[in-house]
Protein backbone atom coordinates (compact mmCIF):
# COMPACT_ATOMS: atom_id res chain seq x y z
CA UNK A 1 0.00 0.00 0.00
CA UNK A 2 1.63 3.60 -1.19
CA UNK A 3 1.30 6.79 0.76
CA UNK A 4 -2.25 8.63 1.21
CA UNK A 5 -2.48 11.37 -1.41
CA UNK A 6 -4.86 14.30 -1.48
CA UNK A 7 -7.18 15.70 -3.94
CA UNK A 8 -8.87 18.60 -4.44
CA UNK A 9 -11.60 19.07 -7.21
CA UNK A 10 -12.64 22.28 -8.34
CA UNK A 11 -15.79 22.72 -9.75
CA UNK A 12 -16.28 26.18 -12.15
CA UNK A 13 -18.28 27.70 -14.67
CA UNK A 14 -16.61 27.74 -18.10
CA UNK A 15 -16.10 31.30 -18.35
CA UNK A 16 -13.75 31.12 -15.04
CA UNK A 17 -11.67 28.21 -17.15
CA UNK A 18 -9.00 30.76 -18.19
CA UNK A 19 -8.57 32.94 -15.00
CA UNK A 20 -8.28 29.86 -13.01
CA UNK A 21 -5.45 28.09 -15.32
CA UNK A 22 -3.39 31.12 -14.82
CA UNK A 23 -3.63 31.05 -10.64
CA UNK A 24 -3.14 27.09 -11.15
CA UNK A 25 -0.04 27.25 -12.46
CA UNK A 26 1.29 29.21 -10.12
CA UNK A 27 0.18 27.40 -7.28
CA UNK A 28 0.03 24.03 -8.47
CA UNK A 29 3.11 24.03 -11.13
CA UNK A 30 3.26 20.14 -11.15
CA UNK A 31 -0.47 19.81 -13.00
CA UNK A 32 -3.72 19.55 -12.78
CA UNK A 33 -6.44 16.99 -14.83
CA UNK A 34 -9.53 18.48 -16.39
CA UNK A 35 -12.86 17.67 -18.29
CA UNK A 36 -15.78 19.45 -19.33
CA UNK A 37 -19.17 19.35 -20.59
CA UNK A 38 -21.29 22.28 -21.86
CA UNK A 39 -21.72 23.77 -18.80
CA UNK A 40 -18.61 23.77 -16.34
CA UNK A 41 -15.27 22.71 -15.76
CA UNK A 42 -13.98 19.83 -13.48
CA UNK A 43 -10.21 20.16 -12.31
CA UNK A 44 -8.45 17.05 -10.27
CA UNK A 45 -5.39 18.40 -8.40
CA UNK A 46 -3.21 16.02 -6.30
CA UNK A 47 -1.59 16.65 -3.04
CA UNK A 48 0.93 14.98 -0.69
CA UNK A 49 -0.23 17.16 2.09
CA UNK A 50 -3.87 17.51 3.28
CA UNK A 51 -3.34 21.31 4.77
CA UNK A 52 -1.99 22.12 1.10
CA UNK A 53 -5.17 21.17 -0.39
CA UNK A 54 -7.43 22.78 1.91
CA UNK A 55 -5.34 25.96 1.13
CA UNK A 56 -5.88 25.23 -2.27
CA UNK A 57 -9.48 25.18 -1.66
CA UNK A 58 -9.63 28.17 0.57
CA UNK A 59 -8.01 30.92 -1.87
CA UNK A 60 -10.33 29.94 -4.79
CA UNK A 61 -13.19 30.02 -2.22
CA UNK A 62 -11.91 32.89 -1.34
CA UNK A 63 -11.59 34.68 -4.95
CA UNK A 64 -14.42 33.13 -6.35
CA UNK A 65 -17.63 32.24 -5.39
CA UNK A 66 -19.46 30.62 -7.96
CA UNK A 67 -16.50 27.92 -7.65
CA UNK A 68 -17.59 24.39 -5.87
CA UNK A 69 -14.50 22.49 -3.89
CA UNK A 70 -14.42 18.18 -2.89
CA UNK A 71 -11.98 16.35 -1.65
CA UNK A 72 -10.69 13.07 -1.44
CA UNK A 73 -8.05 10.78 -1.23
CA UNK A 74 -5.91 8.25 -3.27
CA UNK A 75 -2.88 6.14 -2.72
CA UNK A 76 0.99 7.41 -4.01
CA UNK A 77 0.76 4.56 -6.12
CA UNK A 78 -2.35 5.18 -8.21
CA UNK A 79 -1.35 8.42 -8.79
CA UNK A 80 1.59 7.04 -10.21
CA UNK A 81 -0.42 4.14 -12.22
CA UNK A 82 -2.45 7.37 -13.60
CA UNK A 83 0.61 9.29 -14.76
CA UNK A 84 1.37 6.15 -16.90
CA UNK A 85 -1.91 6.07 -18.49
CA UNK A 86 -1.40 9.79 -19.10
CA UNK A 87 2.13 10.14 -19.82
CA UNK A 88 2.99 9.64 -23.62
CA UNK A 89 6.25 10.66 -25.58
CA UNK A 90 5.91 14.08 -26.41
CA UNK A 91 8.60 15.01 -29.35
CA UNK A 92 9.75 19.00 -29.35
CA UNK A 93 10.67 20.21 -32.53
CA UNK A 94 12.50 17.57 -34.29
CA UNK A 95 14.44 17.49 -31.17
CA UNK A 96 13.87 16.05 -28.22
CA UNK A 97 11.17 13.70 -27.20
CA UNK A 98 10.12 13.51 -23.21
CA UNK A 99 9.63 10.20 -21.95
CA UNK A 100 8.67 8.94 -18.41
CA UNK A 101 11.33 7.17 -16.76
CA UNK A 102 9.62 3.98 -17.13
CA UNK A 103 9.49 4.14 -21.50
CA UNK A 104 11.75 2.10 -22.90
CA UNK A 105 11.15 3.52 -26.29
CA UNK A 106 13.66 3.68 -29.16
CA UNK A 107 14.01 7.56 -28.79
CA UNK A 108 16.34 7.80 -32.08
CA UNK A 109 16.61 10.29 -33.92
CA UNK A 110 15.36 12.37 -31.06
CA UNK A 111 17.33 13.17 -27.75
CA UNK A 112 15.49 11.70 -25.27
CA UNK A 113 14.63 13.73 -22.02
CA UNK A 114 13.65 11.21 -19.38
CA UNK A 115 11.59 12.92 -16.38
CA UNK A 116 10.00 10.71 -13.52
CA UNK A 117 6.31 12.40 -12.92
CA UNK A 118 6.17 13.78 -9.18
CA UNK A 119 4.84 17.03 -6.95
CA UNK A 120 7.05 19.23 -9.12
CA UNK A 121 6.87 21.21 -12.28
CA UNK A 122 7.41 20.00 -15.71
CA UNK A 123 6.71 16.88 -17.87
CA UNK A 124 6.37 19.07 -21.21
CA UNK A 125 2.68 18.53 -21.26
CA UNK A 126 1.74 21.68 -20.41
CA UNK A 127 2.23 24.39 -22.68
CA UNK A 128 3.87 26.83 -20.65
CA UNK A 129 6.70 24.14 -20.55
CA UNK A 130 6.31 22.98 -24.34
CA UNK A 131 7.00 26.76 -25.36
CA UNK A 132 10.38 26.67 -23.61
CA UNK A 133 11.28 23.68 -25.36
CA UNK A 134 10.58 24.83 -28.47
CA UNK A 135 12.69 27.69 -28.33
CA UNK A 136 15.83 25.35 -26.95
CA UNK A 137 15.21 23.14 -29.64
CA UNK A 138 16.04 25.94 -32.13
CA UNK A 139 19.39 26.37 -30.26
CA UNK A 140 22.58 25.05 -32.06
CA UNK A 141 24.30 22.62 -29.45
CA UNK A 142 27.07 24.88 -27.57
CA UNK A 143 29.68 23.87 -24.86
CA UNK A 144 30.37 27.42 -24.40
CA UNK A 145 27.04 28.60 -23.11
CA UNK A 146 26.49 28.81 -19.89
CA UNK A 147 22.53 28.67 -18.87
CA UNK A 148 20.37 29.36 -15.80
CA UNK A 149 17.20 27.62 -15.19
CA UNK A 150 15.15 29.71 -12.76
CA UNK A 151 12.34 28.11 -10.99
CA UNK A 152 14.00 24.79 -12.17
CA UNK A 153 11.05 22.51 -10.80
CA UNK A 154 11.53 19.12 -12.52
CA UNK A 155 14.83 20.09 -13.99
CA UNK A 156 13.66 19.43 -17.67
CA UNK A 157 14.78 22.88 -19.24
CA UNK A 158 18.53 22.36 -17.74
CA UNK A 159 18.26 18.73 -18.83
CA UNK A 160 17.25 20.04 -22.64
CA UNK A 161 19.79 22.66 -22.55
CA UNK A 162 22.34 20.04 -21.25
CA UNK A 163 21.78 17.46 -23.94
CA UNK A 164 22.54 20.21 -26.38
CA UNK A 165 26.02 20.18 -24.56
CA UNK A 166 25.12 23.18 -22.72
CA UNK A 167 26.81 23.56 -18.71
CA UNK A 168 24.65 25.54 -16.71
CA UNK A 169 22.60 25.21 -13.22
CA UNK A 170 19.32 25.11 -12.06
CA UNK A 171 17.66 27.38 -9.20
CA UNK A 172 14.26 26.32 -7.14
CA UNK A 173 13.26 27.00 -3.85
CA UNK A 174 11.06 24.24 -3.29
CA UNK A 175 12.13 21.32 -1.56
CA UNK A 176 10.15 18.86 -3.33
CA UNK A 177 11.17 19.95 -6.62
CA UNK A 178 14.51 20.12 -6.21
CA UNK A 179 14.35 16.48 -5.18
CA UNK A 180 12.56 15.63 -8.39
CA UNK A 181 14.75 17.42 -10.78
CA UNK A 182 17.99 15.61 -9.16
CA UNK A 183 16.77 12.52 -9.74
CA UNK A 184 15.55 13.60 -13.06
CA UNK A 185 19.35 14.96 -13.94
CA UNK A 186 20.74 11.24 -12.63
CA UNK A 187 18.12 9.45 -15.20
CA UNK A 188 19.34 11.97 -17.86
CA UNK A 189 23.06 11.41 -17.20
CA UNK A 190 23.84 14.93 -17.27
CA UNK A 191 25.41 15.86 -14.30
CA UNK A 192 28.53 16.93 -15.36
CA UNK A 193 26.70 19.43 -17.09
CA UNK A 194 23.73 20.61 -14.87
CA UNK A 195 23.04 20.78 -11.23
CA UNK A 196 20.50 22.28 -9.24
CA UNK A 197 20.03 24.08 -5.83
CA UNK A 198 18.06 25.88 -3.85
CA UNK A 199 17.97 29.72 -4.55
CA UNK A 200 16.77 32.91 -5.74
CA UNK A 201 17.84 35.01 -8.64
CA UNK A 202 18.26 38.13 -6.44
CA UNK A 203 21.45 36.32 -4.86
CA UNK A 204 23.00 35.11 -8.01
CA UNK A 205 26.46 36.87 -8.98
CA UNK A 206 27.08 35.15 -11.97
CA UNK A 207 26.76 36.25 -15.63
CA UNK A 208 24.78 33.86 -17.85
CA UNK A 209 24.91 33.24 -21.78
CA UNK A 210 20.86 32.00 -21.66
CA UNK A 211 18.12 32.08 -19.01
CA UNK A 212 15.50 30.37 -18.96
CA UNK A 213 12.53 31.30 -16.73
CA UNK A 214 9.03 29.34 -16.95
CA UNK A 215 7.27 31.20 -13.79
CA UNK A 216 4.15 33.35 -14.01
CA UNK A 217 4.20 36.57 -15.44
CA UNK A 218 3.77 38.79 -12.10
CA UNK A 219 6.64 37.04 -10.24
CA UNK A 220 8.58 37.82 -13.44
CA UNK A 221 7.97 41.39 -13.80
CA UNK A 222 9.23 41.77 -10.03
CA UNK A 223 12.36 40.09 -10.88
CA UNK A 224 12.96 41.63 -14.23
CA UNK A 225 16.12 43.76 -13.14
CA UNK A 226 17.29 40.87 -11.53
CA UNK A 227 17.27 38.55 -14.40
CA UNK A 228 18.45 41.34 -16.61
CA UNK A 229 21.20 42.15 -14.54
CA UNK A 230 22.52 37.87 -14.72
CA UNK A 231 22.37 38.38 -18.72
CA UNK A 232 25.16 38.48 -20.49
CA UNK A 233 26.27 41.01 -23.53
CA UNK A 234 24.55 39.01 -26.32
CA UNK A 235 23.05 36.70 -23.90
CA UNK A 236 19.43 35.02 -24.52
CA UNK A 237 16.27 35.06 -22.41
CA UNK A 238 13.53 33.03 -22.62
CA UNK A 239 10.60 33.24 -20.66
CA UNK A 240 7.25 31.67 -20.20
CA UNK A 241 4.15 31.07 -17.75
CA UNK A 242 2.22 33.98 -19.13
CA UNK A 243 -1.15 34.09 -20.35
CA UNK A 244 -2.01 36.09 -23.44
CA UNK A 245 -3.56 39.03 -22.16
CA UNK A 246 -0.43 39.45 -19.86
CA UNK A 247 2.42 39.80 -22.74
CA UNK A 248 2.17 43.04 -22.93
CA UNK A 249 3.14 43.70 -19.63
CA UNK A 250 5.86 41.43 -19.71
CA UNK A 251 7.30 42.84 -22.46
CA UNK A 252 7.53 46.47 -21.53
CA UNK A 253 8.86 45.09 -18.15
CA UNK A 254 12.20 43.25 -20.52
CA UNK A 255 12.01 45.93 -23.23
CA UNK A 256 12.28 48.99 -20.95
CA UNK A 257 15.27 47.65 -19.23
CA UNK A 258 17.12 47.68 -22.58
CA UNK A 259 16.00 43.79 -23.75
CA UNK A 260 15.10 43.42 -27.15
CA UNK A 261 11.94 40.87 -27.99
CA UNK A 262 13.01 38.78 -30.89
CA UNK A 263 10.11 36.58 -31.16
CA UNK A 264 6.81 35.77 -29.34
CA UNK A 265 5.22 32.30 -29.49
CA UNK A 266 1.92 31.32 -28.09
CA UNK A 267 0.41 27.92 -27.58
CA UNK A 268 -3.24 27.51 -26.17
CA UNK A 269 -4.02 30.82 -23.91
CA UNK A 270 -0.12 30.62 -23.03
CA UNK A 271 2.73 33.04 -24.45
CA UNK A 272 6.54 32.33 -24.85
CA UNK A 273 8.54 34.70 -25.24
CA UNK A 274 12.28 34.90 -26.48
CA UNK A 275 14.76 38.49 -26.31
CA UNK A 276 18.32 39.38 -26.49
CA UNK A 277 20.34 41.89 -24.92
Amino acid sequence: MGNRLYGLKLILPLDLQEIVEGFLANLVPWGWEESKDKNQVQIKIIFNQPELAQQTAHFFQAKFESIQTEFFTLSDQNWLQAWKKFFTPIPVENTFLILPSWDKTNPEPYLPIYIHPQMAFGTGHHSTTYLCLSFIAELKPNPSIYFLDLGTGSGILGIACAKLGMRGIGLDIDPTALDNARLNVRLNKVEHLFSVKSGTIKRVETKFDLILANILATPLIKMAPFIVQALNPQGILILSGILQEQAAQVIDAYTGLGLNLVEKRGKEEWIGLKFVR
